[in-house]
């Protein structure tokens, strides 16, 4: 009984050895714990100064952007108003150079010249507006030889020319007879047919007539045309006119006699091609005329 009891005081005392040992190194444990929690305390202070120092760079260098952006912008801006100024003081000194008309490329002085001197209705060389062709846009016709000859071209090609017959010799000289290829012929009793059909015999490039007779015209000299002389009446051209009418002026009191003149010469008119013609337009009742050359008649 003695032996057991000693050797539970020696379990015991190893024991409590143990014990103390192991209070030990859980104080020495806790000392380095608080030592760890001290430095983790110390190194987070570190680092939230360091994350702060760093926040405040950044903003700082987004202001430098930002600052750097509003003089990119204004010095675009800048760069913009001085371009725009250069290519206004540019364009005003081409401005004041003489402009050379002759150096555009050849299509695009047609499509000018198309555009200033052709017109939709026709040009009256008549009696009541003997003038009314000299308008400013003509001008363009004094810039140089070479635009002459080619506005000239335009002029007269493209457009459509009315006038009474006494202008018609006049309105032909050289220049225009081997352009003109419409026109439009008002015949009273002072026109003389024979030399109105010799004038038009001239224009090789006409391709479409009109005329419009408000009383009875000249055979020849003093003589008055009747069916019988007005058949007589020769016409002839290379090529066919291509398009043919003849009307008689709606308010001319001697209307019953004027018509079957008119069917005469319509006939002549048509027949006076040695080639067969590629279109032809006939207008046998007087009453069925063009619009455009009504308002012509109504002025005469």
């Amino acid at each position: 009984m003695a032996g057991f009891l000693d050797e539970v005081r020696r379990d015991l005392s190893v024991a409590e050895t143990e014990k103390r040992h192991l209070q030990h190194s859980i104080q020495s444990l806790s000392s380095q714990m608080d030592t760890l929690i001290d430095e983790v305390n110390s190194n987070e202070r570190e680092l939230s100064c360091i994350i702060d120092m760093f926040r405040q760079r950044r903003i700082r260098f987004e202001q430098k952007i930002d600052y750097c952006r509003r003089q990119e912008r204004e010095q675009n801006e800048e760069l913009s108003r001085t371009e725009h100024k250069i290519f206004y003081l540019t364009e005003l000194e081409i401005l004041k150079r003489p402009l050379d008309f002759g150096k555009f490329p050849e299509e695009i002085r047609r499509m000018i010249l198309e555009w200033t001197l052709v017109d939709d209705s026709p040009i009256d060389f008549g009696l009541q507006s003997s003038n009314g062709h000299r308008s400013r846009r003509l001008a363009i016709f004094r810039t140089s030889k070479q635009i002459y000859k080619e506005a000239i071209a335009v002029f007269y090609r493209q457009n459509k020319f009315a006038m009474d017959g006494t202008n018609l010799e006049r309105f032909l000289f050289p220049e225009r007879v081997n352009y003109v290829r419409h026109l439009s012929l008002h015949l009273d009793s002072d026109i003389s047919m024979t030399r109105i059909l010799r004038a038009i015999e001239r224009c090789q490039d006409l391709r479409s007539l009109h005329i419009c007779l408000v009383s009875v015209p000249r055979f020849q000299g003093r003589a008055k045309c009747n069916e019988e002389r007005m058949r007589l009446l020769k016409f002839q051209r290379s090529t066919a006119l291509g398009q043919v009418s003849t009307e008689v002026y709606r308010s001319s009191p001697l209307k019953m006699i004027l018509e079957s003149l008119r069917s005469i010469l319509q006939s002549i008119l048509e027949g006076g091609g040695f080639e067969k013609p590629l279109r032809k337009s006939s207008r046998i009742d007087s009453h069925s005329t063009n619009r455009e050359m009504v308002q012509l008649g109504n002025k005469w």
